[in-house]
């Protein structure tokens, strides 16, 4: 019985998960799965109405990642790293773009730009921040 079948008493089936995955692993392929937003187009009703992973996310993954190119799982494997240092979902996107941007920056060998300076070092690089903010505090400004 597959996970979009119903038992004779009309309750959905439970899910099948693989006996050779963890359950920490299980859950962590359902944050991936419900991350990639693969509810949306599920065949399991349960997943796309609880907009969730909800049927067997190790199946789900596995058969989706065969089917993706080199540089999806790129992005891919960045943003689930980075999930797995729990960071949002949102900064997970972002890490994806950048290692994707990278990956492709090295395969069609284009520079590589140096990470932009924040404010704060450069002043701190014209002099010393402290004396400049008391100097205006005690100008009256």
């Amino acid at each position: 019985m597959n996970a979009t079948s119903h038992e004779p008493g009309g309750a959905p089936a439970e899910p099948t998960e693989s006996p050779e995955w963890a359950p920490k692993e299980i859950a962590a392929h359902r944050r991936y799965c419900t991350w990639l937003q693969y509810w949306r187009d599920c065949a399991a009703p349960a997943c796309r109405r609880a907009h969730a992973c909800a049927a067997d996310p190790t199946d789900c993954f596995i058969r989706r990642w065969m089917h993706l190119s080199d540089a999806a799982k790129i992005w891919v494997g960045a943003g689930i790293k980075t999930i797995d240092h729990g960071l949002t979902a949102r900064n997970a996107a972002g890490a994806a773009d950048l290692a994707l941007l990278r990956h492709v920056k090295t395969a069609d060998r284009l520079p590589s730009h140096p990470p932009r300076h924040r404010r704060r070092q450069w002043i701190e690089g014209e002099g010393d921040a402290e004396t400049t903010r008391a100097g205006s505090a005690g100008s009256g400004r």
